[in-house]
This record gives C-alpha cells, structure tokens and sequence, in this order.
C-alpha cells in the first residue's frame, strides 16, 4: 500500500525540523536586502528604526513575565551586527559556533535523529491498520512553532501528544514495559 500522506507528513516534518532558523539564518535575512525594500515599500522614511530584540547570549529574565527581556536596540547597532553574523554562519556546527551551544538550539539538533529513529520505528511496523496514526505521529513536527519560551511550550505540547500517540503504536506499550 501507498500513501501519499504519511510521505508528504515526513518530507515536511523533516524540511521543518532540518530548516530551523537559528540566529545566523534570521542575521541572513535581514541584510539580503528584501527586508529593507520591504520597509522603503511600507514606510515613507525610515529615519530610526529600532529593533526589539533578546539577545541570547545578554537577554536577562524580565521578573514581569518570566520570559528573557527584549531590549529596544538602534538600528544603525544592530545592523552592522547581523552583517556580522550572516557572514559567520560558515562557524554553524564548529567549536566556536557559540550560537549552537544554546538550550534551544542543541533541543533543535537532538530533534532530527529523534524523528529519524521515530520514522524508522514507524515503517517498521506500518500496516493499513495504523497508518492515521502513523501519519498524526509523524506530522507532530510541524506543531512546534516559535521562538525562545514560546517554542519550548510548544516542544512540550507536542511531546505529551507523543508519548500518548505512541502509546496507541502497536508493541509499544511492550517496549515501554521493558
């Protein structure tokens, strides 16, 4: 049997998890350009643009809310800095990629074996029978959504949603036993 769905829920389940926007991709996008034609196409004048950002290597706790505080950053710092940073995407996945030592960016790359070892397991066992929840179980992926808390919230949303539909997989309740 066939389905075009659970091949489409792993490809974009996989692109999703393989194509996370980590800082040196968002620095990329905002100096290639279609940013600033974005803002001359809205905006009049541009005279002081500010960014609102939470640097992940400064950004603090805000007492408020729990969550890293954003700080209002003058563009003419900022944009300087993401050049930078757009040209050391080469540093991705080295020892000096500071950025890939975070929390959430070592969440990110534990993710893709992660799916990898659950699709494998997944069409290991698929019959006619399971193949909608093999199907729910491998578009999970692209529930989580986000930046920095918001994100995690999500990953943890979906992972409870995991661990219930794997408990439906057939055998499974076998290996969790063990």
């Amino acid at each position: 049997f066939q389905s075009e769905a659970l091949t489409r829920a792993v490809a974009t389940s996989l692109h999703k998890l393989m194509a996370y926007k980590d800082e040196y991709e968002v620095a990329r996008l905002m100096t290639d350009g279609r940013f600033k034609a974005q803002l001359g196409d809205t905006f009049a004048s541009r005279k002081a643009l500010t960014y609102h950002l939470s640097p992940p290597l400064i950004a603090r706790t805000d007492p408020a809310t729990g969550r890293p505080k954003k700080y209002a950053i003058p563009g003419w710092v900022v944009e300087p800095l993401f050049g930078m940073l757009a040209k050391l995407k080469g540093l991705r996945d080295t020892p000096l990629d500071i950025v890939g030592r975070s929390a959430e960016r070592q969440r990110e790359k534990a993710a893709i074996p992660a799916f990898e070892a659950d699709i494998a397991t997944l069409l290991a066992g698929l019959t006619s029978a399971n193949l909608a929840l093999a199907t729910e179980i491998a578009s999970l992926p692209q529930d989580v959504r986000g930046y920095g808390p918001v994100k995690e919230a999500a990953e943890h949303a979906v992972d409870a949603r995991r661990a219930g539909l794997w408990a439906r997989w057939p055998g499974q309740l076998l290996v969790q036993a063990a």
